[in-house]
């Protein structure tokens, strides 16, 4: 049942990461004004 879930939560954040990852990266890219730290940025939102 656990390893269930996890793969459940797995997939999940893998569509998020899909779905969302370029629209973060440029609103990052926006804000930081550096790609280094708006990858860094983004990375942490991920997590």
């Amino acid at each position: 049942m656990i390893s269930f879930l996890v793969s459940v939560v797995k997939d999940f954040a893998e569509l998020v990461s899909d779905k969302y990852k370029a629209m973060m990266m440029k609103l990052s890219l926006q804000i930081t004004g550096n790609r280094e730290d708006a990858e860094e940025a983004v990375q942490d939102a991920l997590l």
